[in-house]
């Protein structure tokens, strides 16, 4: 609990030291606790191998009284200032509203901790936690809704570079900026706190309220009917092989099949996944499309992951038609090669 304040506080002393912590919420208390020793002896203390090894019986801790002291803070009550019930009803990956001078813009930032990784760290590319591009998609579509209202479309998204995630010491924020454009619609920017003075573009996007309707198949509906059985967790395992590890709240396929370039399955919400009703479409069943699209790329009988890894780079259209809130959907993509390199375009549904 105090290790990422301990941390803050040492890197505002400008101080490198190692914060070791002895538990850890979800984490078995031994293991964690030998992890901490490790820590401590690679930093160069000297421990006590022989009281550590030695046969020893438990003990009881001594009780303490509690003292009935408050030390809560006041709410301040200065005007425009978000309150915390307030922060709470805004979508998770927004966090709190942002006060600034400029006209036609909203500014919302969240700080995301170690301590707090949830959903988001299961999500694993090449061994690092990386904020997944789903989930900034879904950041833009909240803001944009809660600019211009309900029926936005998210265009021109554009992921600059990943944001990864630390696991241990300080916290982390992000900030989602919102600006009216001219045209009724509004330009969205992602950025990342790299220092307290800096922040660093992680991606950009466009939206508008309306045009929602349907756009028409790519391939105008003529791609075969993907009839292949798919093993999802062969899938899942070639997926680790090539450096993404997806850990239980992302393993969300279920029965999924393939054709050449097409596959379609169904997209269920692990329960560990509590949060459905604060998405219009969870990030965790986004990423799940966009997981079918490796399947639709490897094509062939039986299909399967390419044999390179295929992370995605941007979108030139998303539109939530509704808001189903729902733990459980199924999802189409279809793919096509862009052009004479190794990139690839898809169409979900």
């Amino acid at each position: 609990v105090l290790a990422t304040s301990i941390a803050d506080c040492l890197n505002a002393r400008c101080t490198e030291c190692p914060v070791l912590a002895s538990m850890r919420r979800g984490r078995a208390e031994q293991a964690t606790m030998l992890q901490a020793l490790a820590g401590a002896y690679a930093a160069g203390c000297a421990p006590s191998w022989e009281s550590f090894t030695a046969a020893t019986a438990p003990v009881s801790l001594p009780a303490y009284p509690w003292q009935r002291t408050r030390h809560w803070f006041v709410p301040s009550t200065r005007p425009g200032r978000e309150t915390s019930a307030e922060t709470l009803r805004r979508h998770p990956l927004l966090g709190r509203r942002v006060r600034t001078a400029v006209a036609g813009t909203r500014v919302y930032e969240r700080t995301w901790s170690p301590d707090d990784q949830g959903w988001i760290g299961d999500h694993r590319v090449f061994g690092r936690v990386a904020l997944p591009a789903a989930a900034m998609l879904d950041a833009f579509g909240a803001a944009a809704t809660d600019l211009l209202g309900a029926g936005v479309t998210v265009s021109e998204l554009v992921l600059h570079r990943p944001m990864l995630l630390p696991e241990e010491g300080t916290s982390v924020a992000w900030q989602t900026i919102v600006t009216r454009r001219d045209d009724d619609g509004v330009t969205l920017s992602l950025h990342e706190a790299v220092t307290e003075d800096q922040w660093q573009l992680t991606a950009t996007a466009v939206a508008r309220r309306g045009d929602l309707s349907t756009p028409s198949s790519p391939d105008g509906g003529t791609t075969g009917v993907a009839t292949s059985s798919v093993d999802v967790a062969g899938f899942y395992a070639r997926l680790a092989e090539l450096g993404v590890a997806f850990g239980p709240a992302f393993q969300v396929l279920a029965d999924v099949r393939c054709s050449e370039h097409a596959a379609n399955g169904a997209l269920v919400l692990p329960a560990t996944v509590a949060d459905a009703d604060r998405h219009a479409l969870h990030p965790v069943l986004l990423d799940g499309a966009l997981q079918l699209c490796s399947v639709a790329a490897g094509g062939g009988d039986g299909g399967g992951p390419p044999a390179s890894l295929l992370l995605p780079i941007g979108a030139d259209r998303v539109t939530w038609l509704a808001a189903p809130a729902t733990d459980r959907c199924r999802a189409r993509a279809v793919v096509r090669r862009a052009g004479s390199g190794e990139s690839l375009t898809a169409d979900l549904r």
